[in-house]
């Protein structure tokens, strides 16, 4: 999601973000849902604001954009890898390798009520 910068001051105000199973249609699968994010002057998200409302009072435009990707070696890199990691004491199936080198894991949460979420 971009959020174009508003030309002006935006007024206090609260953006809602649809939670990532409102995108998921099956394994595999998703789908732009009927409303991905709005903004709302209700800090609990139940008094919507229109798109064009929420620009006409100040509040930055969002442009909700998909971009696919996908990179992939030879199956006998990844199992070279796996013997690797598996001699070096990690176990493959597992995240510790990630872990160990410091990089950062991520997950979408669904930990927000089946409302929208508070950004």
């Amino acid at each position: 999601m971009e959020i174009q910068p508003a030309t002006e001051e935006p007024p206090i105000g609260y953006l809602f973000v649809c939670p990532e199973s409102h995108f998921r249609i099956g394994p595999g699968s998703f789908k732009w849902p009927d409303c991905s994010a709005y903004w709302s002057f209700d800090s609990r998200g139940l008094e919507r604001l229109s798109p064009d409302e929420a620009t006409r009072l100040g509040f930055p435009s969002l442009n909700l954009t998909t971009r696919v990707g996908g990179y992939s070696w030879d199956t006998s890199v990844y199992a070279g890898l796996r013997q690797f990691h598996t001699g070096k004491g990690f176990d493959p199936d597992s995240q510790d390798v990630a872990h160990h080198n410091g990089y950062p894991l991520f997950q979408l949460s669904n930990h927000a009520e089946d409302r929208f979420a508070h950004v």
